[in-house]
């Protein structure tokens, strides 16, 4: 979702498309065999995960074609982020033979740079770029960009998604995944005082097993969220007598 929540960037199985929320209609970037992870803040680029899940694909949001960035020393990928600069990517992935973590690369391709430790992986970055929030410890963590040590936001736990940060950086917008209603909150990444903002659903919850994904801009006035529904349920007997 765009900062300004004029733009959502989507997938299924036919490519990777961009939408403005006003209703008008979809744009294809192209790449039928990748995941939209997010749009770039400038909104010149989307980044996209392979269905391999080998590489990350730079796809501009105008002319021209699908970029495959080189893969280094990742085995997989498992989702990306924009930095505020529009340059640089925060990539989750894994080395050969090792758990998840984050990564700091580039547009040019640049060889991914370990960011958090082995089981961490970054989620959201902050305003100026100087620190992400991750998940992964059973709580969420900050880690600083610069190298700078790492510490846990108060009050956070295990089922909290760090899915943006507030416009003033002092606090996150906070989903959990799986919730009917699911409910969002704001945490202060200092004291880690917690505000329910809303709880949010489909009008008809009926077969709704899960709200998926959620995304918020940093002001607070636009969001969506993604669920899945299941009306019907197909069961295999055996050994009936």
């Amino acid at each position: 979702l765009s900062a300004d929540g004029r733009y959502l960037l989507f997938d299924d199985r036919f490519g990777v498309y961009l939408r403005p929320t006003d209703g008008s209609p979809a744009t294809k970037l192209g790449s039928e065999a990748a995941w939209a992870d997010d749009l770039s803040p400038d909104g010149l680029w989307a980044v996209a995960t392979s269905s391999s899940g080998d590489h990350l694909i730079l796809l501009p949001t105008g002319p021209g074609d699908p970029h495959p960035l080189p893969s280094h020393h990742l085995k997989s990928y498992a989702g990306a982020r924009w930095f505020p600069d529009s340059r640089r990517i925060l990539a989750n992935g894994r080395e050969e033979g090792m758990d998840i973590r984050s990564y700091v690369t580039d547009r040019e391709g640049t060889r991914p740079q370990a960011l958090t430790t082995e089981g961490i992986w970054g989620l959201s970055v902050s305003p100026d770029g100087g620190m992400v929030a991750a998940v992964g410890s059973g709580r969420i963590s900050l880690w600083r960009t610069d190298g700078a040590a790492s510490r846990d936001v108060p009050g956070s736990g295990p089922a909290d998604r760090p899915v943006a940060w507030t416009t003033d950086a002092n606090a996150l917008w906070i989903f959990r995944r799986g919730e009917i209603p699911a409910r969002i909150y704001r945490v202060d990444v200092t004291s880690g005082q917690r505000r329910l903002w809303r709880t949010i659903a489909p009008a008809d919850v009926t077969g709704v097993d899960s709200i998926l994904d959620f995304e918020i801009t940093p002001d607070g006035r636009s969001y969506f969220y993604t669920f899945r529904r299941v009306l019907s349920e197909l069961y295999l007997v055996r050994g009936l007598r």
